[in-house]
Formats: structure tokens, C-alpha cells, sequence
């Protein structure tokens, strides 16, 4: 037997019967005492449970051994443990009469979602390599992937949040997970940080789907597969989900990742009747927030891919208003003559809108006046490039051309100024 908190691999199973760590002193559940032992054979002893990596209301993972290939593997058994017991000397999995056909449900949507995760090839999603049935429950062997979750990574940062790059990195791999998962029909339903595995070669891995999705609901014994402080009302409830409710827990994750501490749970909100969240987030991170943690799932959007590439639009949104303050900005240090203040201001808008006419029309205007006429006259041409029907543009180009006695090409811009105003 393993120790889940200390990692210790030398714990006879008859200590971890009596309930207690004999290093750390941490308390075995008692759905620890139920986990197969180490050494057992399954699947005409093609595998070999080495010890348990964690738990959750629908089964419990180890890592295993394939012991014709010699190669490490986790292998994650069926196992709802408020429905189910085991014999301790033939290791058969039973369950009560009342709860067989829920357990059975359960166990075809496991082997279900098993048989579909086993053909995607998507470098983001855990990959299955084998299912089976065996004990009267059911089996996945899947790689075993070797890294930090993401829980571990942001436990370490003094103020538990992340950059904004790693965040949007992060945020690209889940979505990219998702949206392959969900075209199966298929929904995760416990994203947390502890089910994102970072490994040293910098490949996130999702692990651990399907956990709500296996028959049972919460009318059916309370069984809680989901992580409270971060599901979706829905899921909470066993009401219908969909590809909306994972998009509220990766809010929920995304909120943490940049603050460091999670929002509200949909719990506390509905007990409150805070149907709409106050939160303190600069764009796009506050309008993305704001659509993904709506309580009621119709107000959600329906696909996480959509919802996460809107943010482009809002940062364009943003990025285009800034681009007019520094316009505006430009024009009046301009007017004062401040000369240098006006042509920092008037890059910076060209910075953040590379579409936006009038900065470069300002900026021309500005080396204007510092005579640098070759740079004034491209910039009035890139000004012309974008609205190419503005007499005034024309008018200032011809001016400059006229100043660097291009007479010819000044008076075809007249001309063409005139025949516009």
C-alpha cells in the first residue's frame, strides 16, 4: 500500500486497515482500505497494480506495470465507493440490489467513454491504451503521464496566480482538450488544477474525464463526483449538462489563475441569489469571466472554442480605444507645441491600432514640422493606404511634396484633393 500524502510505498495493508499512516499519521479513507493491493494481477496477469495515485467518487487510478512490455502505465478502475464494496480474498467488486442498475449505467458509460478516448490522438488528452472487464467492474489503462498538476505550479507561486503568457498557454492546451472531447460528446465535469498534469518537457495532459457522466446523479445516494467550489450549478444539481458546464469550471479555473484565489462558488451564489458576479478584472479577462460563470446555462456560451477567440475581438476593442485617446493626446501636445510628446503619443496609437488612419496622418503632420519630409511623406502615403478618399490627407501630402520640391507628383495630389473636395 501507498500513502496519498506522504508517498511512502512501505505501508503493509494491514496498517492501512487500521486507518492510519504509520509516517505521516494522515487518516486513510475508507475507500483506501478497498484499493486492490500491490502485486495483483489483471487481464490474464497482463498487468500489475504497483500502487494507488488517487481517488475520486467513480474510481480510484494506480500506476501499473504491463509486464510483457516492462513499461509503467496507470490503469483506473471503476469503482463508485458509495455504491460498491470488495471482497477482500477474491478482490470481486459487489454492489447492492438497489443500486445494480445505476452501477451498470455507469460502468457502459465508462467503457463507453473509454472506447472513444481511446481513438483520439490529441496531445492534450490523456491517452488510453487498453479497456477491459474484469471482477465484475471495469478497466482503463491509459500512458502515465509524469509531471506537476498545475494545483502543484500554482501552489508554489508567492502570490498562487500566474503570468499572463503561461496563463494564455494554459488556456490554449485545455480549450484545444476540450473542444476535441466535446465533439465527442463527451464532458469533463471536474476541472480543477488537480486534473492538469504540466510535464517537464512542457506538455499539458487532462486526465481524469467523464467523472459526472457515469449514470449516477445526485438524487441517486448523493454520490459527489464533481468538485463543489468549482462546478457548474447544473452538475451540482444532476440536472442536464453540456459542453457550457465545463466552460464554467474553466472559468472558474481561469479566475484563479489570474488572481490567485477562486470567485464564489455556484453554491454560495445561488444560496445568496447573486445571479451576476462584481468582479474587479481589466478587459478581455473581465467580458470573458462575465459570460463563463452566468448560473444559468442558456446565458453561457455554447462552445469554449468560440468563447475563448472572442477575446481577440475585445482586446482589439480595447486596443483601438487606446489607440484614439493617443490620437487625441498627440493632437493636443501638438497644438502646445510640445513636439516630441505629440510624436511618442501618435507611435503609441500606431502601436496598438496599426489600422488607424489618422495616427499616421498626425505623425506626418508632426515630422512635418521637425522637416523630416521623406518620413512625412510615407507616413501620409500609409495614412492615404487606409482612407485613400480623404482630401485633407492629400491636401498635406501634396504640401510636403511641394516643400521637397517633388512639384510634379504634388500637383497630380492636388489634383486628385481637388476632385475629391
Amino acid at each position: 500500500m501507498r500513502c496519498l500524502n506522504c508517498k511512502r510505498d512501505e505501508i503493509p495493508d494491514c496498517l492501512a486497515t487500521s486507518g492510519n499512516c504509520p509516517y505521516c499519521g494522515v487518516y486513510f479513507p475508507s475507500l483506501l482500505r478497498n484499493m486492490l493491493p500491490s502485486g495483483t494481477l489483471l487481464h490474464d496477469d497482463k498487468y500489475r497494480i504497483d500502487y494507488p495515485l488517487g481517488q475520486g467518487g467513480f474510481g480510484i487510478t494506480y500506476r501499473g506495470f504491463h509486464t510483457v512490455l516492462e513499461r509503467e502505465l496507470a490503469i483506473k478502475e471503476f469503482y463508485p465507493d458509495s455504491h460498491a464494496s470488495r471482497c477482500q480474498n477474491t478482490k470481486y467488486v459487489t454492489v447492492t440490489k438497489s443500486s445494480q442498475d445505476a452501477y451498470e449505467r455507469g460502468k457502459a458509460r465508462f467503457l463507453r467513454e473509454g472506447k472513444i478516448l481511446a481513438q483520439l490522438e490529441h496531445p492534450n488528452v490523456v491517452k488510453v491504451q487498453d479497456l477491459f472487464t474484469e471482477r465484475n467492474t471495469a478497466y482503463l489503462v491509459m500512458e502515465l503521464v509524469k509531471g506537476q498538476t498545475l494545483r502543484d505550479i500554482l501552489d508554489k507561486q508567492p502570490e498562487k496566480c500566474l503570468e499572463v503568457d503561461t496563463i494564455e498557454w494554459v488556456m490554449n492546451a485545455l480549450v484545444n482538450a476540450l473542444e476535441a472531447v466535446h465533439q465527442q460528446d463527451i464532458y469533463h465535469l471536474d476541472l480543477k488544477p488537480d486534473n492538469v498534469l504540466i510535464t517537464e518537457e512542457g506538455r499539458l495532459v487532462l486526465i481524469d474525464f467523464g467523472a459526472a457522466r457515469q449514470g449516477f446523479t445526485r438524487n441517486s445516494q448523493s454520490i459527489q463526483a464533481f468538485t463543489e467550489s468549482y462546478a457548474a450549478p447544473e452538475v451540482i444539481l444532476g440536472e442536464e449538462v453540456g459542453s457550457y458546464s465545463d466552460l464554467f469550471e474553466l472559468g472558474m479555473m481561469l479566475h484563479e489563475m489570474l488572481t490567485g484565489e477562486l470567485p464564489p462558488s455556484a453554491f454560495a451564489r445561488s444560496f445568496k441569489n447573486e445571479l451576476e458576479l462584481t468582479l474587479n478584472l481589466a478587459d478581455p479577462w473581465q467580458s470573458l469571466l462575465t459570460q463563463a460563470l452566468k448560473l444559468q446555462p442558456p446565458e453561457r456560451p455554447k462552445s469554449v472554442r468560440e468563447w475563448w477567440e472572442s477575446r481577440h475581438q475585445l482586446i482589439t476593442k480595447i486596443d483601438e480605444k487606446k489607440a484614439f485617446c493617443y490620437v487625441q493626446l498627440g493632437t493636443n501636445s501638438l497644438k502646445e507645441g510640445r513636439i516630441e510628446d505629440a510624436e511618442k503619443a501618435f507611435n503609441a496609437a500606431i502601436y496598438f491600432n496599426p489600422y488607424n488612419a489618422a495616427a499616421y496622418y498626425n505623425l506626418g503632420c508632426t515630422l512635418r514640422k521637425k522637416r523630416q519630409l521623406k518620413e512625412a511623406i510615407d507616413l501620409f502615403r500609409q495614412a492615404l493606404a487606409l482612407e485613400p478618399n480623404y482630401a485633407i490627407y492629400l491636401f498635406n501630402l501634396g504640401v510636403v511634396l511641394h516643400n521637397d520640391r517633388e512639384l510634379e507628383e504634388a500637383i497630380e495630389v492636388y489634383q486628385i484633393a481637388i476632385s475629391l473636395n
